[in-house]
């Protein structure tokens, strides 16, 4: 019985994010409403608000809950710390929300996204230093570039393709010494 209630109660939040991310698609965060949410993902107003408090809750959520299936994809395809490959497997898993993240950027929550950003860059691609402050800087640094590269590839419609972004990245990476002076892996 505990294992149905724990499957639904998942199910539920899964489907509040998935109607969350429809409804972002189309608006701007300002103008989307609790009631839109919960007529979309068919779920009663009592229900959303058993697992969120506000908007804003839904969206770190879906954020989060988003990364984990990035991370999930990024542990199957076995990429050992090779930024190219990384780069290129975190920029394939921007295209389909493209229009979510439009909406977020049009609504000034890009900060959310980079704050995110930078959490996932020291998940994935572990830089090597002692100093503890040092290393934070350097991922602030690293993060805040990749993440306005990325930012305005989704604004401008992302005419190149993933490959080609992330190629360009690592190359300005490698131009600026960015990977040999952070310890990581050519």
């Amino acid at each position: 019985m505990e294992r149905k209630i724990r499957e639904d109660s998942i199910y539920s939040q899964e489907c509040i994010i998935d109607a969350f991310l429809m409804l972002l698609s189309e608006n701007n965060l300002q103008n989307i409403s609790v009631t839109e949410i919960c007529k979309k993902a068919g779920v009663a107003r009592i229900t959303f608000y058993k697992y969120y408090k506000t908007i804003n809750d839904v969206l770190k959520a879906t954020v989060d809950f988003k990364f984990n299936e990035f991370k999930e994809d990024l542990i199957k395809a076995k990429l050992g710390g090779d930024i190219k490959k990384v780069l290129e497997l975190s920029i394939t898993s921007i295209v389909p929300l493209r229009k979510p993240l439009k909406s977020l950027s049009r609504s000034n929550m890009s900060g959310i996204l980079l704050q995110y950003f930078t959490n996932a860059l020291a998940t994935l691609l572990p830089i090597i230093e002692t100093d503890v402050e040092l290393k934070k800087i350097k991922y602030l640094f690293l993060s805040g570039g990749v993440f306005n590269i990325l930012s305005d590839w989704v604004s401008s419609g992302m005419k190149d393709t993933p490959k080609k972004l992330a190629e360009q990245i690592y190359v300005t990476m490698l131009e600026y010494g960015i990977i040999n002076k952070f310890g990581f892996k050519k």
